[in-house]
């Protein structure tokens, strides 16, 4: 049955029910109160998932950088190998530039992590500098002219772990076409502005290598390849505009190898000199035209060696530049150069009298020089008194055998020391080619491959073909490109620290602090601010008193030459690892204000502190009481590296990884 509408219905619809009401303002808005909670718990449970993901991301990721790098570091440093020397420069970025550690005050050397972080986070930071050698099996990162089977091969190289310096990509000159015998230093104005963390004097254009989180660490790779064996089968076809029957190009040269170029050495003073067209230097080969590496001006392509240093001589390819990872040596002959040497001459033997033959020899007046110890004829200035001898404050005049040694040993890294005042002072006295180098020098790196695009495109324009010469030059110079990004171990690695340890173990806690802590030698971490307790076994500067650190102090026992054992021992000196008493007095932490921004320690072959003929004891004065006639350098058991690096999403945020290494005994 239907329902009728009437007007009586139709008006009683309307009339109001009693006991029924609507929500108030206030119940409203309880309501939407419980609501917005609702809602911002769900938004804050969401966010929580989604920041605990990208967190659960960064771990992932930081897990895999630190599980790669300790792989790397653990491979060469489980391979270090005692035919070479081992080197550790330890030191702060210098912010002014003066050599010289501040803590505090108005030209306090810290670092900020990213540019425009808040002048009270930014600390100071390490930038430490290793060299050392492997032997294995090695091939030049650089592409090949030719096929893959003319390349550069060797079973030994010395490798360096260091933070790189960055190129200002408006310097046009420099970033269309690098140089190979490039220091990283000259060719540029104000270039020691764009040392790590140097802050540009005012007028100067921005420091790319400001800020921490703007550093690479660099793992280069130098192959030893001696000239007398790395003569290989040369290619039989033509190399774009080099003919197949044109051997005098392709053959390897001093400063060439299977057609890439190639440094003279490993040492800088002796690069300095020792480039094509030097006089009397890698003939018959002299021309730079013989060299099938060398990028002419043809088309506008910017040449890529420079001709114009030197009046007289013109530097080999420099390994600072970047560009180059072989050098024309062998661990035999760096041997050598640093025990031939050691009586009297240094790497400043200027460019005329140097010969570079496997046997050292210096032409004219100078005569021979042994070309190892203890070769006959061959002497170590020895000091005369003590073995070691008293701790001193500075180097010597003249200098002793223990003081060239160190000279050469750091005349392999690849720019001066940062310190005015340190462990290298005998480099930094104006003694040497290299000294007038700015200090503190990094080798040359890119974070990108700078114009790849465009050469790329050039490369393979068909509309406008290049001429054999052009398409060598092309080729080269993207050779250059990604030999600039080859190094690159660990971007964004905002501080790099390497100390070592003898092994021993502080005990007592009488030197650490702490009972049962293992010993490092460095320059103690005291980060600003605040000032930290000495946590983590750092102790400092290693010292020897011969006064009173005679009883139990690290050495080598000595036997006499009836066979019996001295009853004193041979030690390990601050004489032998630095050079000099780096921090006369009490603190001999290097943590204070005026302390050297850098020491260096090394770690050689023979030990030139150790002198047979003096008495090992106050009985027995017969000369040359000691059996042997030379002692091994001491080397460290252990080293333990940290290296930081800068999330690179949120620039500050840092993790850092700790490492421990064993060093091989022989």
């Amino acid at each position: 049955m239907n329902a009728r509408i009437t007007p009586d219905t139709l008006a009683s619809s309307f009339q109001p029910v009693h006991g029924r009401r609507g929500f108030t303002l206030l119940e409203i808005l309880v309501a939407l109160g419980a609501v917005i909670v609702v809602a911002v718990g769900l938004a804050t449970i969401f966010r929580s998932v989604g920041d605990t993901v990208s967190a659960g991301r960064r771990l992932s990721r930081v897990n895999q950088v630190s599980k790669l790098l300790e792989q790397q570091l653990r491979t060469d440093f489980g391979n270090i190998s005692r035919d070479g020397f081992l080197t550790i420069r330890q030191q702060y970025a210098d912010r002014n530039g003066d050599g010289v550690l501040q803590r505090t005050g108005n030209n306090a050397d810290v670092i900020p992590l990213f540019v425009g972080q808040e002048a009270d986070r930014q600390r100071l930071r390490r930038i430490d500098e290793v060299i050392f050698f492997r032997k294995g099996s090695f091939e030049t990162q650089r592409p090949s002219l030719s096929d893959e089977t003319w390349r550069a091969k060797s079973d030994e190289a010395m490798l360096y772990y260091g933070h790189g310096q960055q190129r200002r990509t408006d310097d046009t000159d420099n970033v269309e076409q690098p140089k190979v015998n490039d220091t990283n230093q000259a060719e540029q104005p104000n270039n020691e502005d764009l040392r790590l963390g140097r802050r540009p004097d005012p007028g100067n254009l921005p420091n790319p290598n400001l800020a921490a989180n703007s550093w690479s660490l660099l793992r280069n790779v130098t192959l030893l390849v001696p000239l007398n064996t790395s003569e290989g089968v040369l290619p039989t076809v033509a190399i774009y505009d080099i003919p197949a029957n044109d051997n005098l190009r392709k053959r390897d040269k001093e400063c060439q190898i299977a057609g890439q170029p190639a440094a003279a050495s490993i040492f800088r003073g002796i690069n300095r000199g020792s480039g094509p067209e030097t006089p009397n230097r890698d003939l018959p080969f002299g021309e730079i035209g013989n060299y099938a590496w060398y990028s002419d001006q043809a088309d506008g392509i910017a040449d890529n060696y420079n001709r114009a240093i030197g009046a007289n001589f013109t530097p080999s390819p420099n390994l600072a530049s970047g560009l180059v990872d072989i050098a024309t040596t062998s661990l035999a002959e760096i041997r050598s150069q640093v025990l031939g040497y050691a009586d009297t001459r240094i790497p400043a033997a200027p460019p005329d009298d140097v010969g570079f033959s496997p046997i050292i020899a210096f032409p004219g007046e100078l005569g021979l020089i042994s070309p190892a110890f203890p070769a006959p004829g061959s002497t170590f200035s020895f000091s005369p008194v003590g073995s070691p001898p008293n701790s001193i404050t500075q180097r010597p005049s003249p200098y002793e055998s223990v003081d060239y040694m160190h000279a050469w040993m750091s005349n392999a890294f690849p720019g001066r020391a940062a310190a005015a005042n340190n462990s290298d002072q005998f480099e930094l006295d104006g003694v040497g080619f290299g000294s007038e180098d700015a200090a503190g020098i990094r080798p040359r790196y890119s974070a990108s491959a700078e114009r790849l695009y465009d050469l790329l495109a050039r490369a393979s324009d068909t509309t406008n073909s290049l001429s054999a010469v052009q398409s060598r030059n092309v080729a080269s110079i993207l050779a250059d490109r990604r030999m600039l990004q080859s190094s690159v171990l660990l971007a964004s690695c905002t501080e790099f620290i390497v100390e070592w340890s003898f092994g021993e173990t502080d005990l007592d806690g009488s030197v650490t602090g702490t009972p049962g802590t293992t010993i490092w030698y460095g320059p103690r971490e005291n980060p600003l601010p605040p000032p930290a307790p000495n946590r983590d076994g750092v102790f400092g500067y290693y010292k020897y008193n011969p006064q009173v650190d005679e009883v139990g102090h690290i050495g080598t026992a000595v036997q006499r030459r009836d066979g019996t054992i001295a009853p004193d021992h041979h030690p390990v000196s601050n004489r032998l690892i630095y050079g000099y008493d780096l921090a006369p007095g009490a603190n001999d932490r290097g943590d204070e204000d005026g302390s050297p921004i850098s020491i260096t320690s090394y770690f050689g072959y023979l030990d030139p502190t150790f002198n047979p003929s003096l008495d090992l004891d106050a009985v027995n004065t017969e000369p040359e009481d000691a059996a042997q006639t030379t002692m091994p350098w001491r080397w460290p058991s252990m080293i333990r590296v940290r290296a930081t690096i800068a999330d690179p999403i949120d620039p500050s945020i840092e993790t850092t990884f700790e490492y421990v290494f064993s060093v091989p005994s022989n």
